[in-house]
């Protein structure tokens, strides 16, 4: 639901048990109480209804879920994933009774790693819950859901959290076969004395010995199975119950437990799916919603063809719209014979003469149809365009088209800043608005700079609002309006944790350039040629020898492997930060900077990857960008909500609890509201900022941990 109003009318139900629902086309609208008596509707506006309302809320979902459950008691509503997204954002949210949000889990919560052979990645898609089942139970008060290769997901309404389920199904790499006969068996009530740990080492090392078993072609009878079970509590040499509770294993699985030749497919059935359109992807990227291919010197992955891949939408795409936009731009133009006067940047400033100068308005006029294709292009999907680069490597791709898009929303805010001026508020609000939605569009590329872009259109447009309203059209402005459409217009950009995926797939793109497949010695060793495209990543000539040799050694010590393994690991704990609330983030990121300052240039992060130097002094500034735009996003809503207040009953209201626990009330960085004070005839609204502490509305340049104050505006 894209941050419209939407209503959520509720009657709840007992007992679940309803079959998977078919391949989903449209945003789910409706979903009904097993008894009938609630019904949830998932809405784009308020319509008058028959039925008693019982809340509403605003969902967490930008588009809708894709299932929805609610309870016979109207107690909980459940839903699950996000409309052509699937388990890649919101996978399982709880509502309780009055609407508020309980808990949200993400697949990372609700998977385990025995899981993840059974999802399917298209895309940006993650498929999880095909052919499962879904119940609500009483006492316990949970939500089951049932997959389709067997493990039950239980989670826990009242506290909530996941409720522990059985062991064999969490923790073991065993193919759903076998986690079967194990619980037949009942020898699996042989670990109930096990800790987590040391049940997972047992079955770690009880899958090695038989994939050494099925590498050497023997056959995995029921006795050699019990017999192997046997031997990995022996070889860990754990306390006595762990070995107790394997022989008792074996004892429980020889001869009846285990058919043997049902086994023999297990380190094949250990594999991912043979039916899934991209493998797992590298590290955690998977659960980001952007499954980056894993880097194979033996077999290389086109990485430039699985970029252009992620362009692809659903229908009809902005790419054209935007394009044609640029296409269709004429570039400012200072007047001939004017060198003193900058008409430009006295426009951008809202000077009102330049505003009203001849040279400006015919050059606003010459981008009409430009500033048409722009606007149309806030319409449709964006994933980025096809992208090509000289070397074939994500490295060499080049973004010429950036530079005249942002040129685009400057020409756009400039129309909206002349429109003010002519007395037109409203009119200006709709150029500020369709400038957010595509800045919103823009940061939907598949790079890193295309989201930052993103959001430095969605900034300006923002600072040129809240600057209107109290500019010479600010009385005109319909805040009443103009608070109803914000929200479907400013939307949140693309997530970094998902643009940092195509930072992974840069440098490991260059990480299997480097290394080659030596078949004679069965290892990986440095390639010399791509030893010239990996010194690229630190901006040094190819044709520097020395440099070659010294990232060669670097690298051959460090073995193809490592080098893979640090990247990801890296990555992983990147894409963790930037997925968590700031206050938990920052904190990750911190940690990070700590660790790289006493490292040297060929021992980054312990796992010695020469090659992420590149990128890694930007990422954790990146991350604070992230955090202070959204807080900016949050604070204009905010504000055009006050204006709309005041603009309904004549005065601003005395705190934010009028808005209850909406999300643009929340600052980012305090995960608390912001702070508000009203004061006369106006208020004041800022932000904790970086440091999150509360400087009393102090202002302070961008980085040094002052409040970001958002109302009054400060003075130009």
């Amino acid at each position: 639901m894209r941050s419209r109003r939407l209503g959520l009318l509720v009657v709840l139900t007992s007992l679940l048990a309803l079959p998977a629902l078919a391949q989903v086309h449209r945003p789910l609208r409706r979903a009904r109480s097993e008894n009938k008596r609630f019904v949830l509707r998932v809405e784009r506006g308020r319509e008058t209804r028959k039925e008693r309302m019982v809340w509403t809320t605003k969902l967490v979902n930008e588009i809708a879920p894709v299932r929805a459950f609610v309870r016979n008691d109207g107690r909980f509503v459940v839903t699950l994933d996000e409309f052509r997204r699937g388990g890649a954002r919101h996978a399982l949210v709880v509502y309780g009774a009055d609407g508020k949000l309980v808990r949200e889990f993400g697949l990372a919560d609700l998977l385990v790693r025995a899981d993840w052979k059974h999802v399917k990645v298209r895309k940006r898609d993650i498929e999880w819950l095909t052919g499962a089942r879904f119940a609500f139970e009483q006492k316990p008060a949970q939500f089951v859901i049932k997959s389709r290769w067997g493990r039950q997901i239980r989670i826990d309404l009242e506290r909530p959290r996941v409720a522990s389920t059985s062991r064999p199904a969490e923790h073991t790499k065993l193919p759903p076969e076998a986690i079967a006969w194990l619980e037949a068996s009942g020898a699996s009530e042989a670990f109930a004395d096990l800790s987590d740990e040391e049940f997972a080492r047992l079955f770690d090392e009880l899958v090695r010995l038989i994939e050494e078993q099925v590498a050497a072609g023997g056959e995995l009878t029921g006795d050699r199975f019990a017999q192997l079970v046997d031997l990995a509590g022996q070889r860990l040499e754990v306390e006595s119950r762990s070995a107790d509770a394997a022989r008792a294993l074996a004892e429980g699985l020889s001869g009846e437990g285990a058919s043997g030749g049902a086994l023999a497919d297990l380190h094949e059935s250990a594999d991912i799916d043979e039916d899934l359109d991209t493998p797992v992807g590298a590290g955690n990227s998977s659960l980001t919603g952007v499954a980056v291919p894993e880097p194979n010197p033996a077999d290389p992955i086109d990485y430039l063809a699985w970029f252009n891949e992620q362009s692809v939408t659903d229908g009809e795409g902005a790419g054209p719209n935007f394009q044609a936009a640029r296409d269709a731009f004429v570039p400012w133009q200072p007047p001939d014979g004017d060198d003193d006067r900058d008409l430009h940047s006295e426009a951008m400033h809202g000077d009102p003469d330049a505003l009203r100068s001849p040279e400006i308005i015919a050059w606003l006029e010459a981008n009409r149809e430009a500033a048409a294709h722009f606007r149309a292009g806030a319409q449709f999907e964006f994933r980025g365009s096809p992208r090509d680069s000289a070397d074939g490597t994500l490295l060499g791709i080049l973004l010429p088209h950036l530079a005249p898009t942002r040129s685009i929303a400057k020409m756009m805010v400039i129309e909206g800043k002349r429109l003010e001026v002519e007395g037109h508020g409203n009119e200006a609000m709709t150029t500020y608005l369709d400038t957010l939605a595509s800045g919103a569009k823009v940061s939907h590329g598949p790079t890193l700079i295309e989201n930052l872009v993103g959001l430095a259109i969605q900034n300006l447009a923002s600072g040129f609002m809240l600057d209107s309203f109290e500019g010479p059209a600010a009385e005109t402005i319909d805040y009443i309006a103009l608070a109803e459409r914000i929200e479907e217009a400013y939307l949140p950009a693309r997530p970094m944790a998902e643009s940092l995926q195509f930072e992974r797939a840069m440098i490991l793109d260059v990480v299997q350039r480097a290394f080659r497949w030596n078949s004679q010695t069965g290892h990986y060793e440095v390639d010399p040629d791509g030893l010239r495209v990996a010194q690229s990543a630190f901006g040094s000539e190819n044709e520097d020898p020395l440099g070659q040799i010294g990232l060669g050694l670097a690298l051959g010590a460090i073995g193809f492997e490592e080098t893979r393994d640090a990247t990801n690991d890296h990555y992983d704990e990147l894409s963790d930060g930037f997925s968590r609330p700031y206050p938990e983030g920052i904190v990750i990121f911190e940690d990070i900077d700590r660790r790289l300052e006493d490292q040297s240039r060929w021992a980054l992060l312990g796992g010695g990857n020469p090659l992420l130097q590149a990128l890694l002094p930007a990422l954790s500034r990146v991350y604070k960008t992230e955090t202070r735009a959204e807080a900016r996003r949050r604070a204009t809503i905010l504000t055009a909500n006050l204006m709309a207040y005041r603009q309904r009953y004549g005065i601003f209201p005395d705190s934010l609890d009028v808005f209850a626990e909406k999300h643009f009330a929340i600052d980012p960085f305090s995960e608390e509201r912001f702070v508000y004070r009203r004061e006369d005839d106006g208020f004041v609204l800022y932000s904790l900022g970086e440091d999150i502490e509360d400087d009393g509305g102090e202002r302070g340049p961008v980085g040094t941990g002052k409040d970001l104050v958002f109302w009054p505006r400060e003075k130009k």
